[in-house]
């Protein structure tokens, strides 16, 4: 059976040069082309001045084409077959079984954890915790009036997650996180 022949496009001397040297060589230049250009482009996301963040993400894509054009010139020589080709994968759901056949763990597709608000509502239930066992010191409460706060608040917590399925503590999470917290008012 005949090889396909991909249609011939010439590379670059450096993206030839590259190849040249076989393989893994050529891989390990995509792997420091692709290092560069996100070097580059967190570079240019930090730097404050318009035209460094212009000159740095111009360095970032220029090393990403370059990359790519590595990969081109490896599959134009048939050392990678592959390459490009993703769209012949029919797309469809995939069942959790064909998932681990294929050593894919499934919970690393799905977003990633959000651990700004996490360690938000931790810290306000400690500052809750605080607040009421302060309160029973300095206040010295009877045991029913004690009881009736600590059912008062579980019974506020309940309708909340039963009525607005949690919407009020998450409105109230999500204000006091874009006010504490820059990290998570970048990524939103």
């Amino acid at each position: 059976m005949a090889a396909r022949r991909i249609d011939a496009k010439t590379f670059d001397a450096v993206i030839e040069r590259a190849c040249d040297r076989g393989r893994v060589e050529a891989l390990r230049e995509v792997d420091a082309r692709l290092s560069e250009a996100t070097r580059a482009e967190t570079r240019g996301a930090r730097d404050g001045d318009a035209s460094e963040r212009t000159a740095a993400m111009d360095r970032a894509m220029r090393a990403e084409a370059e990359a790519v054009a590595i990969i081109e010139c490896l599959r134009q020589r048939g050392e990678i077959s592959a390459f490009g080709r993703c769209h012949n994968v029919p797309k469809r759901d995939y069942t959790l079984a064909e998932l681990k056949l294929n050593n894919i763990e499934a919970e690393k597709l799905l977003a990633p954890t959000e651990s700004t608000i996490k360690g938000i509502r931790d810290n306000f239930t400690r500052l809750l915790v605080a607040a009421y066992v302060g309160g029973v010191v300095a206040l010295h409460p009877t045991f029913a009036q004690g009881a009736g706060v600590a059912a008062f608040a579980t019974f506020c917590s309940v309708y909340d997650q039963v009525a607005f399925a949690g919407g009020v503590s998450a409105l109230a999470l999500d204000t006091v996180a874009q006010s504490t917290s820059k990290e998570y008012v970048t990524r939103l």
